[in-house]
């Protein structure tokens, strides 16, 4: 008689056998994108079911296999047959490529774009997806019909970038100082390069800080803290269109801000605001920047495409308290930024900057009081005037 406590039971009778819980094995064997969202993938190639859902780029990364017995035998040996083939991901391939070939991708220095940004991209993932997001969304610009296949591309390569950008910032080093510079400043062209809203003022939108002001903030936070020496010791600056202004006709293009910059000037001494001083810092580097692009009445320039660092170097020097009254809507603070305008349009040989100035000056157009409006004139007359010159020189046959 078998006693009671030894009985095995057929699934037959009523009593029940307590199940012993299974004992999981963590896998590490789930995509990137699951694991740096901290979330269960399903393992599922090439595309995972989580990255699926979300639209999001999925990397398995290569692991050896697990040993097994056999292999733990000395007189083991594995049987010939064909390698396990691996997915490629085709697009990401395709951006790569296109980043590489595209003399637009350069942004006026290919040797910098093509070499350094590439191979620190191999080296720190966050720029390699900041590269990819800034080659889809301008294969966007030059295929319509396929534009939202690459814009969500690169949606979700930047998102991923951006992450992983933000959350290295802090531990900001002298080792990875000139790979996180690149990445801010990728962040920058990234967030320019997308679709911009109405009401967008390049750094506030519907009056909150863009990403682009965030992060441009992060490339002043890089070189203060450990200097620009540090930075650049193995990389150069930012880039400079030097060909394009090189080629540019000997025609006069006399831009002469003198005159409107000095109306601000009267405006803001005659203001009954109580501080003044953040408006007065901001003309006072506003025409320092103007005349380093296009000279002075007495001795213009000529110049049409303007130089990178002068130009973005006003909205690097920027004071958080002008920031701010842009935020609020200020009508002298919008004056001043309708006046940048016409530098920022000296920068759209850079092909993600193009539209900018004319979308800011109709921006700004649409929050200003009426009675203000017409200070905005001669910003859309410089801007109007610089973008017939820039299609004539388009439109010259080369002799």
């Amino acid at each position: 008689m078998t006693p009671p406590g030894d009985a095995v039971h057929d699934g037959g009778g009523d009593q029940q056998t307590t199940k012993k819980r299974r004992s999981h094995k963590k896998s590490r064997a789930g995509c990137q994108s699951c694991k740096m969202r901290k979330v269960k993938c399903d393992e599922v190639k090439p595309t995972c079911g989580s990255c699926t859902r979300f639209s999001l780029p999925c990397y398995f990364p290569f692991l050896p296999p697990e040993p097994t017995r056999e292999h733990d035998n000395p007189f083991f040996r594995p049987k010939r047959g064909r390698p396990h083939s691996r997915a490629l991901n085709v697009d990401d391939l395709e951006l790569i490529h296109h980043f590489t070939r595209d003399d637009a991708l350069s942004l006026g220095n290919g040797e910098i774009w093509r070499d350094e940004v590439i191979r620190l991209g191999f080296e720190h993932n966050y720029i390699l997806h900041l590269v990819l997001a800034l080659s889809a969304l301008h294969l966007a610009t030059l295929r319509p019909s396929q534009s939202t296949k690459y814009e969500e591309l690169a949606d979700s390569h930047s998102a991923l970038g951006l992450r992983l950008v933000t959350d290295l910032l802090p531990d900001l080093n002298r080792d990875n100082c000139h790979a996180l510079y690149f990445a801010t400043s990728l962040v920058c062209f990234v967030t320019l390069g997308k679709r911009s809203t109405r009401g967008h003022l390049l750094i506030m939108a519907d009056g909150w800080e863009v990403a682009w002001w965030n992060m441009f903030r992060g490339v002043r936070y890089v070189i203060e803290t450990v200097g620009i020496e540090n930075v650049l010791d193995a990389v150069k600056p930012l880039p400079v269109n030097v060909e394009e202004q090189h080629n540019e006709p000997p025609a006069s293009r006399a831009v002469n801000w003198e005159e409107p910059v000095s109306k601000i000037a009267d405006l803001i001494s005659q203001s009954s605001h109580p501080d003044m001083e953040p408006y007065q810092k901001a003309l006072t580097d506003l025409s320092r920047c103007f005349c380093e692009t296009y000279g002075t009445t007495e001795s213009p320039t000529g110049s049409l495409n303007g130089r990178f660092e002068v130009v973005i170097g006003w909205l690097y020097r920027m004071e958080d308290d002008f920031a701010a009254r842009l935020k609020e809507r200020q009508p002298i603070s919008l004056i001043i930024l309708a006046h940048f305008a016409v530098l920022f349009h000296s920068l759209e040989y850079v092909w993600c900057l193009k539209g900018w100035a004319s979308h800011i000056l109709a921006s700004i157009r649409d929050t200003l009081d009426s009675d203000y409006v017409f200070w905005l004139d001669w910003p859309a007359e410089a801007v109007e005037n610089a973008e017939k010159i820039r299609q004539q020189i388009i439109d010259t046959p080369l002799v």
